[in-house]
């Protein structure tokens, strides 16, 4: 059961982990303007290095493909769900926590879209509906990831205050505890619920990219 889930989670962190370490280096460049695009500063090689992480070991569209068309899929769906569960089990426990109740909130609904689009992709499947399982790939795995990576900020972030609460307040590990609560409060209301938007996108089944005649992308 945990080696069928860490299979799941391997798509998840490579593309998710390597797309988002772009991004955030894009906005270290952008923190430091226009020098941050020479050489005075490393930030521009942490940029070429980071793009290429979208690459190497299968590029994201290749882990998008895996986590869609065999992830989801194998053993009839039941690891996927197996995952999926041990998520739900999370929120449900600790969705009343005091001084949490915003966050686990906010994943419950972002929980439910993933559901929404478990159940699609699984009638997808049923209508062998190709196009649209290859389409939505990356932005059904950034749904994934994102309810992944809120819960496991979210975990951290309950041993944290329990930490906190065993410790005087001027104790020196006393910073890096609030800093675990302040990253999972900051995650689910400013990122986790980009989810919503990306679920609503999937669920339109947009194929005008595909139906779009080649001729009409030339530009004169």
């Amino acid at each position: 059961r945990c080696a069928d889930i860490a299979a799941i989670l391997t798509p998840l962190v490579k593309c998710y982990g390597s797309e988002i370490a772009v991004n955030m280096t894009c906005e270290a460049m952008q923190v430091l303007g226009g020098v941050g695009y020479t050489k005075e500063y490393p930030v521009e090689q942490y940029l070429r290095d980071s793009k290429v992480l979208t690459i190497w070991e299968g590029t994201s569209y290749i882990h998008g493909q895996d986590l869609v068309n065999r992830k989801m899929r194998m053993g009839n769906g039941q690891p996927f769900l197996d995952w999926m569960q041990d998520i739900k089990a999370t929120i449900d426990a600790n969705k009343l926590v005091p001084g949490l109740e915003k966050e686990f909130s906010v994943l419950e609904k972002a929980f439910g879209c993933m559901a929404e689009l478990k159940d699609l992709y699984d009638s997808w499947y049923a209508n062998n509906a190709r196009d649209l399982i290859s389409l939505y790939a990356i932005r059904t795995l950034f749904v994934c990831a994102q309810v992944q990576v809120a819960t496991c900020l979210l975990e951290q972030s309950l041993i944290a205050m329990g930490k906190l609460q065993e410790l005087p307040e001027d104790h020196f590990d006393a910073a890096y505890y609030k800093g675990k609560v302040a990253a999972a409060k900051y995650y689910c209301n400013n990122i986790l619920p980009n989810v919503v938007t990306l679920t609503q996108v999937i669920k339109s089944s947009d194929l005008t990219v595909q139906e779009c005649p080649e001729d009409a992308l030339i530009v004169v």
